[in-house]
């Protein structure tokens, strides 16, 4: 049988003396003695253990050894050592950006592996191939994706999903993200003020009317229009997009108009609770 058995450090020589260094303190020149009938075993991170057997000490006396001995052998360690969400307080509306990074921190280089990223609730969380990582090394996996319910959320990134590096820990692939999706704030556009020049028109006169339309919201507002109703004649005039808390004013000429008065609205973005008006008098 061949390629059973690999040589990895220690003396050939028969009935060697060990070599005990400080207690508790690893050395590369710390060696145990030749010995039979030990016991020994590999942990689940990796470290080959062996214990007593008869042989020789560190003055090459033969006897019942009562020694233990730890060989940590130079394993990779794959752990997602970074996981994010961007923007950090994400609404319904965003586009969230989730990153997840992949880090060697064992001691040797780690070959392919594949990296487990769910977002949320997922059943089936999708998977990423992540190349071969030298140690220290790092690799990034990006997902984007709009979550449309607002609540908690918790996202898991797993390294080495699939088990197919041997690593000097195995317990420490998995890494959680935790973080809530809000409702954005909303605009609230109202119809602020309508005034008009001259105040006091003749039949002779063109009058202009000037809304002032504002976001008195907490969101941003997109474009819109407000109606201005001078009589029976309706105006639609554009609004630009309002951040909250700004303002917009439009300018409309109507006239002239005959003797009357006249009832004057201004409804921003067509809804009744955002109307405000009065009275154009027109005569002498």
């Amino acid at each position: 049988v061949t390629n059973e058995w690999t040589w990895v450090s220690g003396s050939n020589t028969v009935n060697q003396a060990g070599s005990y260094g400080t207690l508790g303190t690893a050395a590369a020149a710390n060696v145990p003695g030749a010995r039979c009938e030990l016991v020994s075993w590999i942990d689940p991170s990796g470290k080959l253990w062996l214990f007593g057997g008869g042989g020789f000490d560190g003055a090459a006396n033969f006897g019942y050894l009562n020694d233990l001995w730890q060989y940590s052998f130079a394993l990779p360690d794959l752990v997602v050592s970074s996981l994010t969400h961007s923007p950090a307080n994400p609404t319904t509306a965003d586009t969230i950006t989730f990153v997840a990074t992949v880090k060697n921190i064992g001691n040797a280089t780690a070959g392919p592996s594949v990296l487990s990223f769910q977002v949320g609730g997922e059943t089936t969380p999708p998977t990423y191939n992540v190349p071969s990582l030298a140690p220290r090394a790092t690799y990034q996996v990006t997902r984007t994706t709009q979550l449309t319910v607002a609540q908690n959320y918790q996202n898991t990134a797993t390294a080495d999903v699939t088990n197919v590096v041997t690593e000097s820990n195995e317990t420490n692939n998995v890494t959680t993200d935790f973080y809530t999706v809000t409702t954005p704030p909303l605009p609230d556009l109202r119809t602020w003020s309508i005034t008009q020049q001259p105040p006091w028109p003749k039949p002779t006169d063109t009058i202009t009317f000037s809304v002032e339309v504002m976001n008195k919201g907490a969101g941003s507002a997109g474009a819109s229009t407000v109606r201005l109703v001078v009589g029976g004649s309706t105006y639609n005039l554009p609004i630009s997009a309002l951040a909250a808390g700004t303002s917009q004013t439009v300018i409309q000429v109507v006239g002239p108009l005959a003797y009357g008065t006249y009832p004057v609205t201004g409804t921003a973005d067509r809804r009744l609770d955002h109307l405000l008006g009065h009275l154009a008098r027109v005569g002498d």
